[in-house]
């Protein structure tokens, strides 16, 4: 399945193993820009089109102060597009693996009611 789309258009990728994201540069100049995506899984691989590992990180996606989704991650990596050009990567589910060039955010709450982290 594929996804055409600007830079920095967000584009949900959900329960396929492999999706492959397509981007188009509009712009008569190169271009490197970091781009979000919505994926199933944190943990990921993401290469381009000649098997080039591309670093990446999986953020949580919130839906509210203090409640995060679980089955939907945010994907973000940089792409590096010629000008007017096309550039494919592809996105693979690596189920319980981890991949060097893959990183997971870690987040701390503090003072949120509840949690004893609270100010006193």
């Amino acid at each position: 399945m594929q996804f055409f789309t600007r830079c920095l258009r967000q584009v949900d990728l959900f329960y396929i193993p492999t999706s492959i994201a397509v981007f188009y540069n509009t712009l008569a100049h190169h271009r490197k820009e970091l781009v979000r995506l919505h994926v199933s899984s944190p943990n990921v691989k993401v290469t381009d089109a000649e098997n080039n590992l591309i670093p990446s990180q999986s953020n949580l996606v919130w839906m509210d102060g203090s409640q995060t989704a679980s089955t939907k991650y945010e994907l973000v990596f940089a792409v590096d597009i010629a000008a007017l050009g096309l550039k494919k990567y592809l996105i693979r589910d690596m189920g319980e693996a981890q991949s060097p060039h893959h990183s997971l955010s870690s987040v701390v709450l503090y003072h949120v009611p509840g949690s004893g982290t609270e100010k006193r």
